[in-house]
């Protein structure tokens, strides 16, 4: 098996486990009322949107995994918010 592949599914998944836990524990409607109140309504549509948070959430999940010096393909900036969305 490729292994973009399996880095793009492993990502996925994480992805959706942490948008359905955000979701369950509150968190998200949190932060988007948080940034209703401040001001920043597109961050706040942001939040409301699955396919915009998991792109967003992929972004810092690939950083992260890039800091600590894992070896990760670009791809999969793209590969995952498709992949999230099916999931979710």
């Amino acid at each position: 098996m490729s292994e973009v592949l399996v880095q793009s599914v492993m990502v996925a998944l994480f992805v959706a486990f942490a948008i359905l836990f955000m979701g369950r524990s509150g968190i998200r409607t949190k932060l988007r009322d948080y940034h209703d109140e401040i001001g920043a309504p597109r961050v706040a549509e942001m939040l409301d949107c699955d396919f915009c948070l998991s792109f967003w959430m992929c972004i810092a999940v690939v950083v992260v995994l890039w800091l600590f010096d894992i070896k990760v393909s670009p791809m999969l900036l793209f590969t995952v918010p498709p992949l999230v969305r099916i999931i979710l």
